[in-house]
């Protein structure tokens, strides 16, 4: 059999080749999966980026015209407030005034019917200026402006000091009114009293009986005087009146009986003593008298320089917001 004809005489597979021949590496296998793609860098819009800065362009104008209007208009309300004011402190600065040259005037007459007058007028003016305060005090609540913080404090305090001489005003209109009916009926019994003089040794007996009824009238003049309503400013004054009619009833009640005993000496003694508790009586009237007229001396001029401190800021207002 030749050998070409021999079946075991067959060519070599091809892994039987030789081992210098090198070997093809095997197709690689690729995966299912597709793959994910990096994402690209955002790129920023130019509309975008000039729009979010016009945003805030605007809002930077905005508030800085604001700004600038709110500056502007400062010393407008300013000089709106301020003249919205001013006529309603001068109406309440005018009736405190009133007051002050009221209680300076020492021209009022001592009779019941002048002391009548007096009190009414005191009456009108503490009622005129409390109105005029309350509307003051109104309009002054409703200032908030910072720049017219010190104005408002100036007033504020102004409104306290001439509410303290309303509040005198008023208690001497209403002791006064209280004393005058009293008065009246002194008045009219003094009267009678100066008339009987001449009864003392003409009709000693008429006399007596004259004067018990008098004193009796006096006693009851006292008790009504001593009801009068006194504010702790008339208290030690009014007290000295009530006082000198007491030492005057007492000196009465000795006349009258130094006369029903025909005792020359017991009147003498009567007259010596009343004299002496007389002039003690009218010094503690003075001495009450003299320190009203400190007081309301000194409460007028607080008054006064509260007043001069109110119309200074109003001018440094006016210089500093030029109005």
């Amino acid at each position: 059999m030749s050998v070409e004809q021999n079946p075991m005489s067959v060519n070599p597979p091809p892994m039987a080749m030789s081992l210098n021949q090198p070997v093809a590496a095997p197709p690689s296998v690729q995966s299912p999966v597709t793959a994910v793609p990096e994402p690209t860098p955002k790129q920023s819009s130019p509309t975008a980026l000039f729009a979010v800065l016009g945003i805030f362009i605007v809002a930077a104008l905005a508030a800085g015209a604001f700004f600038i209007a709110s500056a502007i208009n400062v010393p407008v309300k300013v000089k709106e407030n301020a003249e919205m004011l001013q006529p309603v402190f001068d109406e309440y600065a005018k009736n405190v005034n009133k007051i002050i040259d009221d209680i300076k005037d020492e021209s009022a007459g001592s009779d019941a019917d002048s002391f009548e007058r007096a009190a009414k007028k005191s009456e009108t003016l503490a009622k005129t200026a409390e109105s005029a305060g309350k509307s003051l005090t109104s309009v002054v609540a409703g200032l908030s402006m910072k720049e017219m913080s010190a104005y408002k404090l100036k007033i504020g305090e102004y409104i306290s000091k001439g509410n303290e001489l309303i509040a005198y005003e008023k208690a001497m209109a209403q002791w006064g009114l209280g004393m005058v009916d009293p008065l009246k009926q002194y008045e009219t019994m003094v009267l009678k009293i100066s008339g009987m003089n001449n009864l003392m040794m003409s009709n000693p007996d008429l006399y007596v009986k004259s004067i018990g009824d008098l004193i009796v009238q006096e006693e009851a003049i006292i008790k009504q005087m001593e009801k009068v309503a006194v504010s702790s400013d008339f208290e030690a004054e009014h007290r000295a009146i009530v006082n000198n009619l007491k030492v005057e009833v007492d000196f009465i009640k000795k006349m009258k009986t130094g006369v029903e005993n025909r005792s020359v000496a017991e009147i003498t003694a009567a007259e010596q003593t009343y004299t002496q508790e007389r002039q003690n009586g009218s010094k503690s009237l003075n001495r009450a008298s003299d320190a009203l007229k400190e007081k309301t001396k000194e409460m007028s001029s607080d008054t006064q320089t509260a007043q001069e401190a109110v119309k200074d800021e109003y001018s440094r207002l006016k210089l500093t917001y030029k109005f």
